[in-house]
């Protein structure tokens, strides 16, 4: 019968944590899109009706160029904020740590 030697079996075992954390890291993460989504809801939300369609592209580009330079910044801030799909729990806290990410 084949017996595996233990230096291939912790090799074996190393290989599959990592491709457990990389799978992980890929699915905590969200795409900056995504964060400023949130947080150009929140302006709607905080100034309903107040930002033409021209001031809510400039947000955007602004949010997402800060967020590609900052970006576990922004995911953290995100994921405090329980953000998902586009959305977060608290527009306060979000808005708040977002706009110190710069």
């Amino acid at each position: 019968m084949f017996q595996r030697s233990p230096a291939i079996i912790l090799l074996s075992v190393a290989i599959s944590f990592a491709a457990a954390l990389t799978s992980f890291a890929q699915v905590e993460a969200a795409e900056c899109s995504e964060i400023c989504q949130a947080y150009l809801s929140c302006v709607e939300q905080s100034y309903p009706g107040h930002s033409t369609e021209a001031q809510k592209k400039t947000i955007q580009e602004g949010c997402i160029g800060s967020c590609q330079k900052s970006t576990d910044a922004a995911n953290q801030c995100y994921r405090q904020s329980d953000g998902t799909a586009g959305k977060v729990a608290s527009c306060n806290e979000f808005s708040a740590c977002i706009l110190n990410v710069n």
